[in-house]
């Protein structure tokens, strides 16, 4: 992983992570294979403990039906936030606008299928502010 291994999260958030020991409650198979050598992405949850404590921030492991802390864990990178942005029925309307009217153009312009959909993502990335629209001058 990168130079963040070891480096406990302070934030909810989803991040790599391998885990290392088991907390108190965890039934006995489900800690059969530890310690891990293998990087998993783990939920970093905000547990309402005290602030600044381990209690603070709990860990969700998939297959693993107890919390555990992070303290159970080799830390690796953030992988994402938590929050997801949903996408409102305007903004999904405006994208699939935008992919009728690329693919119709793609088409016409004769594209293969792989370039048609090349052109699309470069479209969607624009429309999702992912990326900065490539517009051509007049020589002005």
């Amino acid at each position: 992983m990168s130079a963040l291994e070891n480096k406990i999260p302070l934030k909810p958030g989803y991040y790599w992570a391998k885990w290392r020991i088991a907390s108190d409650d965890t039934p006995e198979d489900e800690c059969d294979y530890l310690p891990s050598d293998r990087w998993e992405i783990v939920e970093v949850n905000d547990n309402g403990g005290e602030p600044g404590t381990l209690e603070e921030l709990s860990v969700s492991l998939c297959g693993v039906a107890v919390t555990q802390w992070r303290d159970c864990f080799v830390w690796g990178d953030f992988v994402a936030p938590l929050e997801r942005t949903e996408m409102v029925s305007d903004q999904l309307g405006s994208l699939a606008n935008d992919a009728f009217s690329v693919l119709n153009w793609a088409r016409r312009m004769g594209f293969n299928r792989e370039r048609q959909i090349a052109e699309l993502i470069k479209t969607f990335e624009v429309s999702l502010g992912l990326r900065a629209a490539i517009t051509q001058s007049n020589g002005e």
